[in-house]
């Protein structure tokens, strides 16, 4: 590759600029400018056109407001994009267990508003832990952790009162989602899916039954119908995860 050429891309490389047709478009400029300079400056040109570093910081100030608004942008599609894949996932088996155990399809989803909450505490879990690796990387993972997990329960007990939520239970589907996050991005990866246990439990001791069945319904298959229903829910949320992951490339967006 050509020093010229070379010199061109490490500029618009660590300039973050986020869109990419803007990308190519400034790449096309700036090669045609440099082409036109070198000419009158010989094999010396880009000596001449400065440190591609200072050159690329000052690129990336102009676009800075451009790529919060996009970062904005593309963080409210994700986490609705989890909540919408989230309760889809939920509802559809939620509703196949009822099918299956003899309950009415309208008597499915006995405590609706809760579990709208749940679907949306489990993506907000997932995906704003998911986004401040991607905004803010120097950020460590437990303190981020940490952040979510006391931001979320003060939008909670603010919110609740007028959603008419008196349990704290839907809000515990969070904790489960950050949990997992948090799992696989530690020596835990593995075993990530341990990090929807302790909230399903937690959940079932306070409200026991997953559907309208009655005194019946053991203790143990409640347990263990959540945390199946819970832990496929953020296994669809770390494969949007993934897909936004390598679409995005790395840093671009970093406030």
């Amino acid at each position: 590759m050509a020093p010229l050429d070379e010199f061109v891309r490490r500029v618009v490389a660590r300039a973050r600029i986020p869109r990419s047709s803007a990308r190519a478009d400034l790449e096309r400029e700036l090669q045609v400018h440099f082409e036109d300079a070198a000419e009158a400056h010989g094999v010396a040109a880009c000596e001449h056109f400065g440190n591609p570093e200072e050159i690329a910081r000052d690129l990336d100030a102009v676009y800075r407001a451009d790529r919060r608004a996009i970062a904005i942008r593309d963080a409210i599609l994700l986490i609705s994009a989890g909540i919408l894949i989230v309760a889809a996932n939920n509802m559809t088996l939620q509703l196949g267990i009822a099918v299956l155990i003899g309950i009415h399809p309208a008597n499915a989803f006995p405590h609706l508003r809760g579990e709208l909450v749940a679907f949306v505490s489990l993506a907000l879990g997932y995906m704003s832990l998911y986004l401040e690796e991607r905004l803010i990387p120097e950020l460590r993972i437990l303190p981020a952790f940490a952040i979510n997990l006391a931001g979320f329960a003060l939008v909670f007990a603010f919110t609740a009162p007028w959603l008419r939520i008196v349990t704290a239970v839907p809000a515990l589907p969070f904790l489960a989602g950050a949990a997992v996050r948090l799992f696989q991005r530690t020596s835990l990866r593995r075993v990530w899916f341990l990090g929807t246990l302790l909230p399903v439990v937690a959940a079932c001791v306070s409200a026991r039954h997953l559907l309208n069945t009655g005194d019946e319904t053991p203790l143990w298959a409640t347990v263990l119908v959540r945390w199946a229903v819970l832990t496929i829910a953020c296994y669809l949320l770390t494969l949007l995860a993934r897909q936004h992951e390598a679409r995005s490339p790395s840093g671009l967006f970093r406030m």
